[in-house]
C-alpha cells in the first residue's frame, strides 16, 4: 500500500505532467533531481512513462555541486557544460525537481564563482538556435529540507504542508484571476506602490505584455513563447520601463538568499537607477553578490502580483502569496525587458497597496477584484 508521502507526490507528479506541461509520447523529458527529491522525481518519471515519453533522471548532490564550483576556474564556469547543453538540446521538457539540501554550503563558495555559474547556466538553458526552447517546470517543493528550515528558522513540517497545499490548488481558477490582472496591467500606464513602512515607489509600464504564471503551459503560452512554470504557481509579472522608476521601497517580508535570511531590505531609485541597496540583517551576503555582478544590476527588472491563496509569506514563496507585491532588479529579458546582467534580486511586500493609474489593484495586501 502506498505511503501518504507517495500519494502526495503522485498527485503532484500527475498535476505537473498532465496539466502543467501536458506531456505526450513525442516528448523527451530531463528531470533534474537531488538526493532528497529522488522519490518525487521517480513519481514524475513514472507519470511521464505512462504518457509514452522518454525520460532521463539527472542526479545532483551537495558534494558534487560544491565540488565543481570550488574547483573549476571562473572562466570555465562561465561556459555551459557540454553535458547540460546536450541535454537541453535534446529535451523538449526540462523539470527542475531538485535543489541544494543544505544552504550552508553557500558559505564555502565565493560570490564570483556563483555569478560565473549562473552565466554558464543561462547559456545552457536559454533560447537556442532557431528559437527552439523546451517547456520547463521548477518545483519549489525541492527547497523544503530540514537543513534549510533550520538555517532559515522556520518549521519544517509546516513549511512542507503549506508547499504541498500551494502546489495543488485549482490552477484553472488561478489562470482566470491572472488574466484579469494581466488585462488591467495592459490597459494601465503607471504604477504607484505605497506601504505603512514608508514605501513610495512609481514607474511606467510602457505597454509591455504581462506574463501570467498560472502553473499551466497552454497553447497560447506556447504561441507567445512563455514556456516556463513554477510549482507552486500563482503570479502575474511584467517588465516595467527600466529607466522610469523613482522612489523608495522598504520590504516587509524576509528574503531567503544564498543560504541566508535577509531582513529589513530596502531600495532607493533615482532617475531610473538603483542608488542605494541595503538590509538590516545579513547585508554583507547581499552586497557581496551585488558588487560581484555585471551589467544592468542597478535597473528595475520586474513588478509581480501574487495570486496563490494557499501560499504563506515567510516560507520562500513570498512572491506568489495572494495580494503580495514583488519588485525585482537585474535580469528581465525573460519578461521582455532590456536588462543584460548575470544578477537578479526580487523582494516582497506583504502589506502594501498598488495603484494602476487611478485604480487600486491591491489594498494593504488584499487583491481588489
Amino acid at each position: 500500500m502506498p505511503s501518504s508521502s507517495e500519494k502526495l507526490y503522485r498527485a503532484l507528479a500527475e498535476r505537473v505532467v498532465n496539466q502543467s506541461l501536458r506531456v505526450n509520447k513525442t516528448d523527451t523529458v530531463t528531470i533534474q533531481t537531488w538526493e532528497h527529491t529522488v522519490e518525487l522525481a521517480e513519481e514524475i518519471a513514472q507519470a511521464c512513462f505512462e504518457k509514452g515519453a522518454d525520460v532521463m533522471l539527472n542526479l545532483y548532490t551537495d558534494r558534487y555541486y560544491s565540488g565543481y564550483l570550488n574547483t573549476l576556474p571562473v572562466e570555465s564556469l562561465k561556459e555551459p557544460s557540454k553535458f547540460c547543453t546536450s541535454l537541453a538540446e535534446v529535451s523538449t521538457i526540462e523539470i527542475f525537481a531538485g535543489a541544494i539540501e543544505d544552504p550552508r554550503l553557500f558559505d564555502r563558495i565565493p560570490p564570483e564563482k556563483r555569478a560565473a555559474d549562473r552565466e554558464g547556466e543561462q547559456k545552457a538553458h536559454g533560447p537556442r538556435l532557431k528559437g527552439r526552447k523546451p517547456r520547463t517546470a521548477t518545483l519549489g517543493l525541492a527547497l523544503v529540507t530540514p537543513a534549510r528550515a533550520d538555517v532559515y528558522g522556520i518549521d519544517y513540517l509546516e513549511w512542507r504542508k503549506m508547499m504541498l497545499q500551494a502546489s495543488n490548488i485549482d490552477y484553472d481558477e488561478v489562470s482566470k484571476t491572472g488574466k484579469r490582472v494581466a488585462d488591467l496591467l495592459e490597459k494601465s500606464s503607471t504604477v504607484r506602490i505605497e506601504s505603512p513602512g514608508g514605501t513610495n515607489l512609481s514607474f511606467e509600464l510602457g505597454g509591455r505584455e504581462p506574463v501570467v504564471d498560472d502553473g499551466i503551459i497552454d497553447d497560447q503560452d506556447i504561441a507567445e513563447g512563455h514556456l516556463d512554470v513554477t510549482i507552486p504557481a500563482g503570479s502575474v509579472s511584467i517588465a516595467p520601463l527600466e529607466s522610469s522608476v523613482t522612489g523608495t521601497v522598504h520590504f516587509d517580508s524576509p528574503l531567503f538568499f544564498r543560504g541566508k535570511v535577509l531582513k529589513g531590505l530596502s531600495m532607493r531609485f533615482e532617475e531610473g537607477r538603483l542608488e542605494k541597496l541595503g538590509a538590516k540583517f545579513n547585508e554583507k551576503v547581499l552586497m557581496d553578490a551585488y558588487n560581484g555582478a555585471l551589467g544592468d544590476r542597478d535597473r528595475l527588472a520586474s513588478f509581480t502580483i501574487g495570486l496563490n491563496s494557499e501560499a504563506k509569506a515567510g516560507y520562500i514563496v513570498n512572491s506568489i502569496t495572494e495580494g503580495s507585491i514583488t519588485i525585482g532588479i537585474g535580469a528581465n529579458r525573460q519578461l521582455g525587458g532590456t536588462n543584460s546582467t548575470n544578477f537578479y534580486l526580487g523582494a516582497t511586500l506583504s502589506n502594501a497597496s498598488a495603484y494602476l493609474d487611478d485604480f487600486q489593484l491591491v489594498k494593504e495586501g488584499k487583491l481588489q477584484l
